[in-house]
């Protein structure tokens, strides 16, 4: 293909700066992907990772110090002295988990519903949050160690009324921002009533994917393997942590189980939000709904496994991955 060489050839010319070789680099990931040359397709993916990760500072200890404090301000006493703080609004669905592992498809499945909006990734709780921490002169969590019950009924107000602005009067309306994972404990106490769906991917497929892809919004742990896999076991223990303080409150779904029984799956789903069976979710890749992810080509096709255990095209170059 002379695209591909004319890529190629640009790339290796070594004319262009940083910013522009990383994008031909994924590219150039991607079209060695789909043409199963998986050693030259990882070179490329790793290249543009690291021209990448060049180009900006991450604390790696940081960030673990980060989850620890949102683990040790919401605890079991926290929680219960929060009780009946916040607001009885049932109305979002929060779909979250690690990027790539299946959000995009949750949400695609419940907005085929009628009684369901698909807002998307919605960064007002973030914003909602900031705010709050801001007013209260130290950072999340902290900001959260002495909140009062006028503090998180504004809170869950002022997100109730975005998420209406976005989706109407439907009943449910879903946020699909998959990092609302740090959060559970807020959300809990806030909008106790609100939905909580967490997919959970393979580890490996669910780091290797991100590894390939480029995230237009700022994901840093994303560019290095190792960096990546600690960002991972930060995750994991605080999904464990928030499945212990809050048993029964969350439904946790397996992208592979998903895909290998769907209907029995959605219709969990379902069960979990008090909607009732419609054939429309089955029938998920029909909807013509505006999907602003990186998943949007993969939420038209019907269910597909081909995903499931992906990475192993690449297991030689991803033993450094794999023992992390």
């Amino acid at each position: 293909d002379k695209y591909l060489n004319q890529m190629e050839a640009l790339f290796n010319s070594q004319q262009l700066p940083p910013q522009e070789a990383k994008h031909l680099a994924f590219g150039l990931g991607k079209a060695f992907e789909d043409l199963t040359e998986f050693d030259k397709s990882f070179r490329y993916y790793n290249m543009g990772n690291q021209l990448h990760r060049q180009s900006y500072q991450y604390d790696r200890q940081g960030e673990t110090n980060h989850f620890k404090n949102i683990e040790q301000v919401f605890n079991p006493q926290w929680l219960s002295e929060q009780a009946n703080k916040g607001s009885s609004n049932g109305t979002p669905v929060f779909i979250l988990g690690m990027p790539r592992s299946g959000s995009s498809l949750i949400e695609q499945i419940l907005s085929s519903h009628s009684q369901v909006f698909g807002a998307g990734e919605l960064t007002c709780l973030q914003e909602l949050l900031m705010g709050a921490s801001k007013k209260a002169g130290v950072s999340f969590p902290k900001a959260f160690l002495n909140v009062n019950s006028d503090g998180l009924s504004e809170l869950a107000e002022n997100y109730i009324n975005e998420l209406r602005r976005q989706g109407g009067n439907t009943q449910l309306i879903t946020d699909k921002l998959p990092h609302n994972f740090l959060y559970i404990g807020l959300i809990a106490a806030a909008l106790p009533n609100a939905k909580i769906i967490h997919i959970r991917r393979e580890p490996m497929d669910t780091c290797f994917s991100i590894y390939k892809h480029y995230f237009q919004e700022a994901h840093p742990y994303a560019y290095d393997l190792n960096e990546l896999a600690n960002h991972y076991k930060n995750y994991e223990r605080l999904m464990n942590h928030w499945n212990t303080l809050l048993p029964g409150k969350i439904l946790n779904l397996r992208y592979e189980s998903l895909v290998d029984n769907p209907k029995a799956e959605i219709e969990k789903m379902l069960d979990y939000c008090g909607l009732p069976f419609e054939e429309g979710c089955l029938n998920f890749h029909d909807s013509n709904r505006p999907v602003g992810t990186a998943s949007a080509l993969q939420v038209r096709k019907p269910m597909y496994k081909s995903a499931v255990r992906a990475w192993k095209n690449y297991e030689r170059h991803l033993q450094q991955l794999h023992r992390a």
